[in-house]
């Protein structure tokens, strides 16, 4: 387990790359002033996980679980 503090947050990378990449896609899906974000959250995550990576081009759910979520 890695801690950070704000003087040196180089650890960060992964966290703020996924953070990232969860934003756009909760603002890719909603439309309009739809307030429920939240309530979608799990299923964007999962949708995060099952998609194959650009370098490894394995999903997140191959990798950690050894298969495919259905």
């Amino acid at each position: 387990m890695s801690r950070t503090s704000a003087r040196h947050p180089a650890a960060n990378g992964q966290v703020k790359r996924f953070n990232r990449m969860m934003l756009s896609m909760v603002r890719a899906y909603i439309v309009g002033e739809q307030k429920e974000w939240n309530q979608l959250s799990a299923c964007l995550a999962a949708a995060y996980r099952s998609t194959p990576h650009r370098s490894t081009k394995c999903s997140s759910n191959l990798l950690a679980l050894g298969r495919e979520v259905p």
